[in-house]
């Protein structure tokens, strides 16, 4: 009998250790793969901050200078904008996780139907990747573009203009094992104001497609040769997952930059092992 008891309880044992190393896959972490704070240099090019080497380089007359108590990027909407060089493929998110996070003033609306803040996809079929821009026509608003569907901040759901030439803090979060996976969500000044529901017969989820590694990210314009931004743009930072809310919060509020901004850290392999032995040795001293 005692025999019996002993050899459940190890069996017991056994099933939580495998049920901890089960749980592994699930556990994941944010790596912010790129930022651009645009402070410090300029000139001929601006470092990437989150130490990736995703050095931009500017076209036309696109600077750096203070505006209206930012340092930032500034653009006046006439062929200017700035872009990574090939190859940056740890820009090039491949999973159902991300999160785009940026500040912009834009105040000049322009004749394009919208004007890219950010731009990374492929080219021409599928444009496969990810965007942010904002829109001309009657409301003015931002929406983001992952993979091939689109996230709105809808009109009906925020009265904000975002070209009323003050500045807004702009993120796009979208994390894998929602409903459906990889359920986008849209923060206009650290509120939620849209999600893929916005636009119903295209939503924004599944995986982003891989991108060609050639691909550039564009800051300012789309691919650099039309829908130019004029105002400025500060503080861009992709992650290669869905960061938490609260951070998200913290970034539109000063509390966090980029780089100090609370994200999903790796769990240790050897801790969670750790912690089911611990609980199987309880159990069979219980």
């Amino acid at each position: 009998m005692l025999m019996k008891t002993t050899c459940r309880r190890h069996l017991i044992g056994i099933a939580c250790i495998l049920a901890f190393v089960a749980l592994l896959p699930s556990v994941a972490s944010a790596t912010l793969v790129g930022y651009w704070d645009f402070e410090g240099g300029g000139g001929t090019e601006y470092q990437d901050k989150s130490g990736n080497g995703h050095t931009l380089t500017p076209e036309g007359n696109a600077t750096t200078g203070a505006d209206t108590g930012r340092t930032a990027l500034i653009l006046d909407g006439d062929g200017d904008y700035v872009t990574t060089p090939g190859g940056s493929t740890n820009l090039n998110i491949t999973n159902a996780s991300i999160t785009i996070s940026a500040w912009i003033r834009w105040d000049d609306q322009g004749s394009a139907d919208r004007a890219f803040v950010l731009r990374h996809d492929k080219e021409s079929p599928d444009y496969n990747g990810y965007s942010v821009e904002v829109r001309t026509g009657s409301s003015y608003t931002a929406r983001a573009l992952l993979d091939e569907g689109t996230l709105n901040a809808n009109p009906t759901t925020t009265d904000t203009n975002v070209s009323d030439g003050t500045w807004h803090h702009l993120a796009v979060r979208m994390a894998a094992g929602g409903t459906p996976s990889g359920t986008a969500r849209f923060y206009l000044d650290g509120v939620e104001t849209g999600d893929d529901d916005t636009d119903a017969s295209n939503p924004a989820y599944g995986s982003l497609d891989t991108l060609n590694p050639s691909s550039l990210l564009y800051i300012g314009s789309s691919r650099g040769t039309t829908q130019y931004f004029t105002g400025g743009i500060d503080d861009v930072a992709v992650w290669n997952n869905a960061i938490p809310v609260s951070s998200i919060e913290g970034l539109a509020d000063g509390t966090y930059t980029p780089l100090t901004a609370p994200v999903p850290e790796p769990v240790s392999v050897s801790l969670m092992l750790l912690a089911g032995l611990g609980l199987a040795l309880r159990r069979r001293r219980a």
